[in-house]
């Protein structure tokens, strides 16, 4: 179902301080960990989202601005993403069917089981940086490819009455090349 949506909170200098997913009245929660903005700093980045693309997203955007407690970046997120929001244990274990009711403990997890929300998405950071297949080295080689072309820190833009914190972040939420995008774009097509 196409019911979820990626959502950022941002300062008063517009940049974001935490990037989540959520569906229904997620972004208004005044029991939000980081504490509710005003609303003018409550933006949706993207909706109509299954859940899969909006974990996929807000992964996307947790590691491009980079979390404040690893020492990588500006958000307050505490997670990688994809674990929030919509989950309730954080945990769903799929075996062939097997009874949901009998999910193994952490440390039971026999082989052959896989994790059943966004791939990689774990709540442990430790966990998640030992599994990941990036390197630090080539982050920071993106972070900075990024900037020299002008694209880390872009303005926001609005399509289809969805704001989207750059041009960049807009094309690849809209599964577009940066080229069909902006011709797109000037010729009012989106």
């Amino acid at each position: 179902m196409m019911e979820y949506y990626v959502y950022q909170y941002i300062r008063n200098d517009k940049s974001p301080y935490y990037i989540g997913k959520g569906k229904g009245n997620r972004i208004n929660d005044p029991k939000h960990r980081v504490g509710l903005p005003s609303e003018n700093r409550r933006i949706v980045i993207a909706k109509n989202l299954s859940n899969h693309e909006a974990c996929l997203l807000e992964k996307k955007l947790i590691s491009r601005y980079g979390r404040k407690d690893l020492g990588t970046g500006i958000l307050h997120n505490q997670t990688d993403g994809g674990d929030g929001g919509s989950t309730t244990s954080g945990k769903v274990w799929i075996n062939n069917g097997a009874d949901e009711k009998n999910w193994p403990k952490d440390k039971d997890i026999p082989d052959g089981w896989v994790k059943g929300r966004c791939k990689g998405a774990f709540k442990n950071p430790q966990i998640q940086s030992s599994l990941s297949k990036r390197s630090n080295h080539s982050t920071e080689k993106q972070r900075n490819a990024s900037k020299r072309l002008g694209l880390a820190n872009g303005k926001p833009i609005t399509i289809n009455g969805v704001t989207y914190p750059s041009k960049r972040v807009a094309w690849e939420s809209l599964g577009l090349t940066r080229a069909v995008f902006n011709l797109r774009l000037k010729k009012g097509l989106l």
